[in-house]
């Protein structure tokens, strides 16, 4: 009978032993796959900076991790929050703050902080920032942070600040300066040279250098210089008598074009405007269209004393 006692009692903890145990390897696996879960509802968040247009501002470098832009753009910040499933779709918001002065967000307050509501769906969404511009030549950066709201929250999402996005703008410059036609530069009036003077009957032409600026010496601007030539006025007004296309060529950041020469100039007063317009090389490298300063020249009579530089 005590056996048989034993027996029951042994058999009925061996029961509850049995029934623990599975009840603890239902907990672990329901927990490994809630953990699991959890962690396929990662989220990671890609940002890029576009232009006005809508296209992405040419990369600094083959990595990307610098963009550039031509002097006066108008840009805006584009962030892409990704799911490690694609079951489960980011909701919330993106965070993007704007700093100016600095290419790497290490500002204590940046220039501008918004926030914006995400949109998509099969895993993906997308924020976009307000629009910046038109942004000097200097240095700016991004950075975007998507804020998950309670419902991404209870499927695992968590706050994820992206990188720090460099953007350069650039400023090219433009300068000319006339030239006799043996290649001599015509002297100048002034310190500055903003006119020149030559005797009647000169022959002249312009020559426009132009400059990456702020973008440095491998940048070099490739494209065209428009040369538009003004007869009877000294301030570029009026009609031109005359425009002609350069090629720009050059290298380590400097590039040069020059006008065809003139004929024989009468006395009077005459004036250059020079345009550069960048090609799409000189685009890919976030270089923009630049413009010189009209360039004065006054053709004296041959009685009359030529000024020397």
């Amino acid at each position: 009978m005590k056996f048989d006692r034993f027996s029951e009692i042994f058999q009925r903890r061996q029961r509850l032993w049995v029934a623990a145990l599975g009840l603890a390897l239902a907990l672990g696996v329901a927990g490994a796959g809630a953990s699991a879960y959890a962690q396929t509802s990662a989220a990671s968040i890609t940002t890029q900076v576009h232009l006005a247009d809508h296209t992405p501002a040419p990369c600094a470098a083959q990595d990307c991790l610098g963009q550039v832009a031509p002097n006066k753009s108008v840009v805006h910040d584009l962030a892409t929050v990704t799911s490690a499933d694609p079951r489960m779709t980011p909701t919330g918001s993106v965070a993007f703050a704007f700093y100016t002065g600095t290419a790497e967000c290490n500002l204590v307050r940046p220039a501008t902080l918004i926030t914006v509501p995400l949109n998509g769906s099969g895993g993906t969404a997308t924020a976009e920032s307000a629009s910046f511009g038109p942004l000097d030549a200097g240095d700016y950066s991004f950075r975007a942070i998507y804020q998950p709201d309670a419902a991404a929250k209870a499927l695992g999402f968590r706050t994820t600040p992206g990188n720090c996005e460099q953007l350069l703008i650039i400023k090219v410059e433009a300068s000319t300066l006339i030239h006799f036609q043996d290649g001599l530069p015509v002297p100048c009036v002034a310190l500055g040279c903003t006119g020149q003077v030559a005797p009647a009957g000169s022959v002249v032409h312009d020559v426009a250098i132009i400059s990456s600026g702020n973008g440095g010496p491998g940048r070099t601007p490739t494209g065209t210089v428009t040369f538009a030539f003004f007869v009877g006025h000294l301030h570029c007004g009026g009609r031109p008598a005359s425009v002609e296309v350069a090629v720009a060529a050059g290298t380590n950041g400097i590039a040069y074009a020059e006008s065809s020469n003139t004929a024989p100039l009468a006395p009077g007063a005459y004036s250059y405007k020079a345009i550069y317009t960048p090609d799409a090389a000189a685009i890919a490298l976030g270089l923009g269209p630049a413009s010189a300063n009209c360039e004065q020249l006054e053709v004296l009579d041959n009685q009359g004393p030529v000024p020397t530089r």
